[in-house]
């Protein structure tokens, strides 16, 4: 294994020495108890005296011991506590022996334990954990430090932790090898090596499996098929040492990422056992994406038929509307000539004058009047309408017009149902059923086709009036139900990163069970493994602090509460004297220059915040030396300007386009982009002056901002807007950025240099962002310049 990168050299000389305090900081750590002042008494010598309370402050507050290098300003501090004046030059050696003592008084005072093979033990089960989710090493080292300090457990020099994750991540990686080399077959390797053989014309059927189409025509989803058929076949047969790998999700994907982003030399070229662990991850990731990708097909397409079929229910209804108003006029017309000839009929009946012949014959001569074709006209139009009547409460012209879009939806859909490995045991019974029927007859639906998964109206709909399933409304409710139950959670993929059973997202029982104690531990959960004790705990803390706190009222020793007569009460805040505030100034805050170049702008982003140190490498190994700034600035500056890197290592000097593409390539992942918007945020978080814009000091206010982008390609993430996008399709981007954020550069930077601060918050957001780059160059496009002219790897727009 090659050598591992977890800090830089910078960060490893950071890392030896002891942390930089300010004088609160001091007043802090450098306040020694009574006990240990007793101890210094009988020290010799004024310099072990300097050295022991310089130990003890910075034991206090990092958990590690410091030899040498002690910061003259904590010496001064506190040679200024002892009453006595030097300086690190007058300052006797720090004694091997004396170092040792010193260290042994502060532990055994701290109650912490040294760095022992019990330790090593400790840190190593959870590096293994975290080994296994292919956490970054840094991360490993970071969260290495935290359980020591956890456990009250000094923390080791930083070569003695580098060792233990080196080694560890060495034997992780040669468990892996000495899987694969007792799993896999001669006949096994020959299958996975078709992966290197060249397929449609010279392209390599690898680089052929890497993208699949977000596309919904029937063509595009068949190719996705037989993708899909190829890696199921090439799945089926690795299956066995997939699962004796045990590969967490992150670990697949983390090399199966890295054999999407090399290229086919750097995949042949690797050891037996490297390739082909590449290679069974590749194709264990593609096979689950590309099923989660053809689900997504299915529910786009799904929604498609019934939005059209609603759309045609609404049209037809509304066209039909004149037909039925005038139906229904004639109707009521009939109804009222009707009551009008039954008031006459009375009004006859009711007449003495007339006898009872006399009365037969007026009403004989009344109805002869009433044409016969009249009413049957009428009766069937009352009929008709009716029966228009029960087809609108029963739907039955949309199960009609659903039924009518059925063979579209099953070009897009039928291949997907039959391919896709749906979860037998964790998903609804009856849909599974009618799945597998569906796969069995290969689409061939007959009359014992399971109908239970139906709603009733839905079956009621089902048959015709010969008692034959109707086949195409059949096929298109088990598409909707399918795409319905998916989302719903109700139906989940064997296979798949998205659309599995919640619970096999969880840990599981049996994982639970036998590192309970492990994962509390690196949650940093321990505490709560028994809340009714933790609990009890916390509330006889809290009830001792309210009594000391009481007590220190009723005998006037806390004089920073006054009561006033009227029984209420003020406090008094002490002032807290910090002697170096000015320390550190920035000076010139407010730019003179009208225009900041965006470079600038990164370049001093970068020194306040230091964002470009969590840009890390994919991989762990074989990385090579980390890119200069200019090439990160560069690369910043063409993805969130919308320039695009080859344009822009076209148009730029003093930069090396491959080696800005393989940056952009390995550096640009979407951790570490949130990782540097973090490193951002928590440093403006802690100015003073992006607190002042906030309105209300005990919440946090955001303003959020919808950007419409056009896709010109492919995307099951882009759908139609004819307000904005016309006749094609595009994304709605909303970004949620801190109201005192936005106001504090609204404050210090002009409307311009506002808008390219943006650019890099609204890359980190994997946006895309246009900034305003103004070009003077009369070819028509703008020149970027990565050199020195405004300091050391600086960069300017001209």
């Amino acid at each position: 294994m090659a050598r591992l990168a977890i800090f830089t050299s910078e960060e490893q000389r950071l890392f030896e020495l002891p942390p930089l305090f300010n004088i609160v900081d001091r007043r802090r750590f450098f306040f020694l108890p009574e006990s240990l002042l007793e101890e210094t008494k009988h020290f010799d010598k004024l310099h072990n005296k300097v050295y022991f309370y310089l130990m003890y402050g910075y034991f206090k507050a990092t958990n590690k011991f410091y030899r040498r290098k002690f910061h003259q300003k904590d010496i001064e501090f506190v040679a200024a506590i002892l009453g006595i004046s030097f300086n690190i030059s007058e300052m006797e050696e720090y004694n091997e022996r004396t170092y040792r003592d010193h260290r042994e008084r502060i532990l055994t005072y701290t109650g912490c334990k040294k760095f022992d093979p019990a330790a090593v033990a400790l840190i190593t089960t959870q590096i293994n954990l975290m080994i296994k989710s292919h956490t970054r090493p840094k991360l490993m080292l970071e969260q290495a430090s935290d359980i020591l300090i956890r456990h009250k457990i000094e923390i080791p020099r930083y070569h003695t932790l580098y060792t233990i994750i080196s080694r560890e991540m060495k034997q992780h990686q040669e468990d892996l090898n000495q899987t694969i080399r007792q799993g896999l077959t001669e006949e096994k390797k020959t299958l996975i090596d078709k992966l290197l053989d060249k397929e449609d014309g010279n392209r390599y059927r690898l680089t052929l499996l890497k993208r699949f189409s977000h596309s919904t025509r029937p063509a595009k989803i068949k190719s996705n098929i037989e993708d899909l058929r190829l890696l199921q076949e090439l799945f089926q047969t690795i299956e066995s040492i997939i699962n004796s790998l045990q590969l967490t999700n992150e670990g697949m994907k983390y090399y199966a990422y890295a054999a999407i982003k090399f290229d086919i030399l750097q995949v042949v070229r690797r050891s037996d056992t490297d390739r082909y662990l590449y290679l069974l991850a590749f194709i264990t990731h593609q096979y689950y994406t590309l099923q989660d990708l053809l689900i997504d097909v299915l529910i786009q397409a799904v929604a498609g038929a019934e939005n059209h079929t609603s759309k045609q229910q609404k049209e037809t209804a509304y066209l039909l509307r004149k037909t039925k108003s005038s139906t229904i006029e004639q109707v009521v017309g009939s109804f009222l000539t009707n009551r009008q000839l039954v008031k006459q009929i009375q009004a006859l009946l009711a007449l003495k004058e007339l006898t009872d012949t006399e009365k037969i014959q007026s009403l004989r001569k009344l109805l002869s009047n009433k044409a016969e074709q009249e009413e049957e006209d009428l009766e069937a139009k009352a009929q008709e309408l009716q029966r228009e009547n029960d087809r609108l409460l029963k739907d039955e012209d949309y199960y009609d017009f659903l039924e009518a879009q059925s063979l579209k939806l099953q070009n897009r859909v039928s291949e997907i149902v039959k391919q896709v490995c749906f979860h037998e045991d964790t998903s609804n019974k009856q849909v599974i059923a009618a799945i597998t029927y569906f796969k069995q007859k290969d689409g061939n639906i007959g009359n014992t086709a399971p109908v239970t998964f139906l709603k009733p109206e839905e079956q009621d709909m089902l048959f015709d009036e010969l008692g034959k399933i109707r086949v195409s409304l059949y096929k298109v409710l088990l598409f909707t139900h399918i795409a319905l139950l998916v989302k719903a959670g109700g139906l989940n993929l064997r296979y798949s990163y998205r659309y599995r059973s919640f619970d096999e997202y969880l840990i599981s029982k049996t994982k639970w069970d036998n590192n309970k104690a492990i994962l509390l531990e690196q949650a940093g959960l321990t505490q709560f493994q028994d809340c009714p004790t933790l609990i009890k705990e916390l509330a006889d803390s809290l009830h001792k602090k309210y009594e000391i706190t009481n007590r220190h009222i009723l005998s006037g020793t806390n004089e920073y509460i006054k009561f006033h007569k009227n029984g209420e009460f003020s406090l008094t805040t002490p002032k807290v004297d910090i002697e170096e505030a000015l320390e550190n100034t920035i000076v010139d805050l407010f730019p003179k220059s009208q225009f900041i170049p965006l470079c600038e702008v990164l370049s001093t982003v970068n020194n306040a915040t230091e964002f470009l140190d969590v840009f890390t490498h994919w991989q762990t190994t074989h990385i090579g030396s980390k890119p200069s700034a200019k090439t990160f600035y560069a690369g910043l500056t063409g993805l969130g300007c919308n320039i695009g890197i080859k344009k822009l290592g076209r148009i730029s000097t003093n930069i090396n386009i491959h080696e800005l593409e393989t940056t952009v390539l390995w550096y640009f992942t979407p951790e570490n982009l949130i990782s540097a918007n973090d490193a951002i945020l928590a440093f403006i978080d802690r100015l003073d002056l992006s607190k002042l814009f906030k309105k209300d000091q005990t919440r946090t206010h955001t303003s959020s901002d919808g950007q419409k982008y056009a896709v010109a390609g492919d995307s099951l993430n882009a759908n139609y807007s004819f307000k904005y996008f016309g006749k094609g399709k595009g994304v709605t981007v909303k970004s949620f950025i801190d109201e005192s954020f936005r106001l504090f550069f609204s404050t210090v930077f002009s409307s311009s240099e506002r808008e390219a601060a943006y650019v890099f918050d609204g890359l980190l957001h994997n946006e895309v962002v246009k900034s305003d780059i103004r070009s003077t160059d009369t070819h028509g496009y703008t020149e970027v310049v990565f050199g020195t002219p405004l300091g050391p790897d600086i960069c300017s727009t001209h």
